[in-house]
């Protein structure tokens, strides 16, 4: 016991590290004017939404943050980042389950139940055997069905949670007065981060603050 104790401790306390490592950002730029608080971070694979290396090696997901401490609403729009920002719907699509792997997993299903199923029937009809058999060609077709309805369910419950976390500012977003916002958008692989301009806009007397995006 006491072995098998000290030989846990190394290998949990890798873990550990592996996983602080893959939850931090790669840079970061934080800055406040005008009482609104403005902090963008670049993430890496950890700190995605998807988590999905094929999304990571095309799109760059940047964290966006704001705090509004004022009593005025304040407004962000896609021309007041200057970046070319990636539609939404790009990221959805590649984040989807492909039909193939549900496919697959439904044939590798369907035939080898049903197959066997149908031999017990006609090697031993009337017998307990044969009850297993129809229970199996039942699983055979019936569990396929559900597997591949079961993608689209997936599907969706992945697209919802990407767009409640996500955004390509097709739509203003809103920063009411003493609240804040976290939201992330997408930009291709090889865009420049060293400095980009981003900007807010004072709804009620359309007066912007602007900041220098530089993160390191």
């Amino acid at each position: 016991m006491l072995l098998k104790k000290y030989l846990l401790i190394p290998l949990l306390s890798s873990l550990l590290v592996i996983e602080a490592k893959n939850s931090t950002y790669n840079s970061y730029f934080g800055q406040e004017k005008n009482q609104v608080h403005v902090s963008v971070k670049v993430l890496n694979l950890g700190k995605t939404i998807t988590r999905n290396k094929k999304i990571f090696n095309d799109y760059q997901p940047i964290e966006l943050n704001i705090s509004n401490n004022t009593n005025d609403i304040y407004l962000l729009e896609k021309s007041d980042i200057s970046l070319p920002i990636v539609k939404l719907s790009n990221i959805v699509r590649q984040n989807k389950v492909k039909k193939t792997a549900f496919k697959t997993a439904s044939h590798v299903t369907f035939w080898p139940n049903v197959s066997i199923g149908a031999l017990l029937i006609y090697l031993a009809p009337r017998t307990p055997l044969a009850f297993l058999g129809f229970t199996m060609i039942l699983n055979g077709i019936l569990f396929p069905t559900l597997l591949l309805s079961s993608r689209k369910t997936w599907n969706s419950v992945k697209e919802a949670r990407l767009r409640r976390r996500a955004t390509d500012l097709t739509k203003p977003l809103k920063i009411k007065p003493n609240r804040s916002i976290k939201k992330v958008i997408y930009v291709h692989k090889e865009t420049s981060l060293e400095s980009f301009d981003l900007q807010l806009k004072n709804k009620s007397n359309n007066e912007l603050i602007s900041f220098q995006v530089s993160p390191k």
